[in-house]
């Protein structure tokens, strides 16, 4: 094989690598759009332009693989890759050195994970394929157009052409499965973890005195005794009123009932990693379920110490901080918890406690206001 004709071979092999990477991130980013926007924010982008940018970035990944199919633009999608690499890499490395480590969704459901050194490398091994392409296009032959008819192909050339093709979208299944079967997986291993640190102690009851306070790792210990292990107030229970700052001004719950849905009270702490997970999860079911119900972040400790990770958050508001009367009011015990509050300013749930938990006292919460609404009777 002549070094003109390995070269060209090492181009479209470069192309459709390429292909497959903006291809693929391009589709996923489509289909999970709510955490594409959340990810666009937590980048740095204003809240008001994040949609905009959102739109932007899958409208250029999507030409990038369309550039790099034809023959004769091939040069131009490798121009247009290298430039996206090059802003990934700048926006990554401008967050890493503030010490922020966002979560990437580089691809969706089919590999989301905070960015590192390791996207970096990634960003630069996929540059290393364009720079490939762009020095087969400097010898003008990078390739035929990857869109020819089948008509133009061998029989063999079939068969690889549907072989590539269904082993792409198996492992594109493959991966969505996995990494779904591997968040529940780490959820359980976590809730088991926590409900043997957990164990009550038969008969052991904490004085009245003893304050718990909101933990790290999710459970709370009472006057240096045996773990609590119930959490939260009866439902029907009054729910204690409360004023707390925010990064606009304090924040009251009548403030939070205003407009006349019950609101949901998640408690957090900055050092809790399952509280993390949660505090990804608020924007998302603001946007989905703010018309039955509303959300109000209620984190330990000041806002200094939270500021590692309000930018989870999304731009959500209202985060209020450093309730200590509420924790004590309210007694969620272990953190991640939730509890809703009616509009009559009762407890309307039991506290859950855990991302699964929390995700579940959610939907209940949001059908059983959604049913109130249908029935033409007031939720909560």
């Amino acid at each position: 094989m002549s070094t003109l004709g390995a070269m060209t071979t090492a181009a479209i092999l470069c192309r459709v690598a390429l292909v497959a990477v903006f291809g693929v991130a391009a589709v996923a980013k489509l289909a999970d759009r709510p955490a594409t926007r959340r990810s666009v924010v937590a980048f740095g982008v204003p809240d008001g332009l994040a949609a905009l940018a959102m739109w932007l970035l899958i409208a250029a990944e999507l030409t990038t693989a369309a550039l790099l199919c034809g023959g004769a633009t091939a040069w131009f999608g490798t121009i247009l890759a290298l430039a996206l690499l090059v802003v990934f890499c700048v926006a990554a490395g401008a967050n890493l050195a503030k010490g922020r480590t966002p979560e990437c969704n580089c691809f969706g459901q089919v590999r989301s994970e905070p960015i590192g050194p390791g996207l970096l490398v990634r960003n630069v091994a996929f540059a290393a394929l364009a720079l490939v392409v762009a020095a087969a296009a400097g010898a003008s032959d990078v390739g035929p157009s990857l869109w020819a008819p089948a008509t133009d192909l061998t029989g063999a050339g079939i068969a690889a052409t549907v072989v590539v093709g269904v082993l792409a979208v198996a492992v594109v299944l493959l991966a969505v499965r996995l990494r779904r079967v591997g968040a529940a997986h780490a959820d359980l291993v976590a809730r088991v973890r926590e409900l043997e640190e957990a164990r009550p102690t038969v008969g052991a009851s904490p004085a009245a005195s003893e304050v718990p306070q909101p933990s790290a790792g999710g459970v709370e210990q009472v006057g240096g005794g045996a773990p609590a292990y119930e959490a939260g107030l009866p439902i029907g229970a009054p729910a204690a009123a409360f004023t707390l700052p925010t990064a606009s001004g304090p924040v009251s719950l009548a403030d939070l009932l205003v407009p006349g849905r019950p609101v949901v009270l998640l408690f957090t702490s900055p050092t809790c990693g399952t509280c993390h997970s949660v505090l990804a999860k608020v924007a998302g079911w603001t946007e989905s379920y703010g018309d039955v119900l509303s959300f109000a972040v209620v984190a330990s400790q000041s806002a200094e110490a939270n500021a590692g990770v309000v930018p989870l958050l999304a731009g959500f508001e209202p985060v209020l901080f450093d309730g200590q009367e509420i924790w004590e009011d309210y007694q969620p015990r272990w953190t991640p918890a939730a509890v809703v509050v009616g509009v009559d300013r009762t407890v309307a749930t039991d506290t859950a406690v855990g991302l699964k938990e929390i995700a579940l006292l959610v939907l209940r919460a949001v059908a059983t206001a959604r049913s109130a609404a249908a029935s033409g009777t007031p939720s909560g």
